[in-house]
């Protein structure tokens, strides 16, 4: 059996210690005795997430695909130099000003809408949704959406996703440490709550 998973930081397992063996995807995958493929980086938006899971990934060849989708404010763009930059608010805000920062901020801060955000959450939504269809892998679909995430407060947007998730990582059951990252009781916390919805599809 082979598992995917992808999203941000939180599927990465940032702030553990250890944690290519205490993240949820890795207990997971242990109980059931599969291998465990976490394509998951810090600070990924759901364009990137998005991107890996269609375009990347052949997803045909998983037993299980767990998908946690991200800030919405999160993006993306091609550096012919460096290959696929994140854009994330907290990198873009109170930072060193340069061309750079100086677009993405103005782009954050004058361009980039609720809308926008909402929308292409959705697009991610209903795509990865559809291609676990099309292909008849069970899918569960996470997402970190709550009060707890900064760079959509100080944006002033809502924090909040009118999409139906399959579980909220970001929920306050979770212990977690002082950025928000689950802590290892969290990750196996999510991991027990994982398993059960896992079974309910088989």
């Amino acid at each position: 059996m082979k598992f995917y998973f992808d999203g941000c930081s939180y599927t990465y397992g940032s702030e553990l210690k250890n944690p290519e063996q205490t993240r949820f995807s890795k207990l997971l995958s242990d109980k059931y005795d599969a291998v465990e493929i976490n394509r998951a980086s810090h600070g990924s938006s759901n364009k990137g997430i998005l991107r890996r899971v269609l375009l990347e990934a052949d997803i045909s060849q998983y037993d299980l695909v767990v998908v946690n989708l991200t800030a919405p404010s999160r993006t993306e763009y091609w550096d012919v130099n460096k290959g696929w930059r994140k854009v994330n608010v907290s990198k873009f805000i109170g930072k060193v000003e340069n061309e750079h920062t100086q677009f993405w901020r103005y782009y954050l801060t004058n361009i980039y809408t609720e809308e926008e955000g909402n929308t292409n959450e959705r697009i991610a939504y209903e795509s990865i949704k559809n291609l676990c269809k099309v292909h008849n892998v069970p899918l569960i679909i996470t997402t970190i959406r709550t009060q707890k995430m900064k760079e959509l407060h100080r944006l002033g947007h809502t924090v909040y996703s009118s999409l139906e998730f399959d579980l909220n990582l970001g929920d306050s059951k979770y212990p977690r440490y002082e950025r928000f990252h689950p802590t290892e009781e969290g990750h196996q916390m999510i991991a027990s709550d994982l398993a059960k919805i896992y079974e309910s599809l088989l």
